[in-house]
């Protein structure tokens, strides 16, 4: 490999890492002294002015997003993780989760949906659907939970009410929530749905 791809490689890598940390992060803000730290930690050592570049290319390619200088992962930055998208020029993320880790994910957020569909049309709160997907034997953490509702909130399939991190928040299924459950549209690749109940 010659020093122009070595080069090119290396920061693609920086950009991956950074998608990572700020994915397990998720739903929280993260400073970019949290960035720099998990990125020291993971062997690679950037300046913060180096990390601000890629963060702000980061931004224009719409994965991440900023207030001041804390960061989040938008969903289109999960579903580069989790390969639910075709890949992005400058972004390569080789093995950045689980298949586990993606079916469980997947598997929350459609039974989140699945929850709020039959709340209609008052929603439901926090404590509600943590109960119901933990009576479904599929036990998630509040943190779990708030991560995958803002996914579906980004995705704009459920409203959000509260703050999504403080654990007092409530969700309502949105109109295309609804189309997605009632199958009039095709769900999103990160989410997945039981089968329809009325074939076969």
């Amino acid at each position: 490999m010659n020093s122009p791809d070595l080069a090119r490689a290396k920061q693609q890598e920086v950009r991956a890492q950074i998608l990572k940390c700020l994915d397990r992060e998720r739903p929280r803000q993260v400073a970019e002294s949290i960035v720099l730290r998990s990125l020291h930690q993971s062997g690679i050592p950037l300046g913060r002015e180096a990390l601000g570049q890629e963060l702000s290319y980061l931004e224009a390619k719409a994965l991440v997003a900023h207030t001041e200088v804390l960061w989040r992962l938008l969903p289109l930055g999960v579903d580069v993780l989790e390969h639910n998208v075709p890949d992005i020029p400058g972004i390569p993320v080789n093995g950045a989760l689980s298949p586990e880790t993606l079916a469980y994910r997947q598997e929350v957020r459609g039974r989140l949906l699945m929850a709020l569909y039959f709340a209609r049309p008052h929603g439901a709160t926090a404590a509600l659907l943590w109960r119901a997907l933990d009576d479904s034997d599929l036990p998630v953490s509040d943190k779990e939970l708030s991560r995958e509702a803002a996914y579906l909130a980004g995705k704009n399939l459920i409203a959000i009410e509260g703050e999504v991190t403080a654990g007092g928040w409530s969700a309502v299924l949105t109109a295309t929530g609804v189309d997605v459950m009632e199958y009039s549209i095709t769900a999103p690749a990160g989410i997945r749905l039981i089968d329809k109940y009325w074939e076969g």
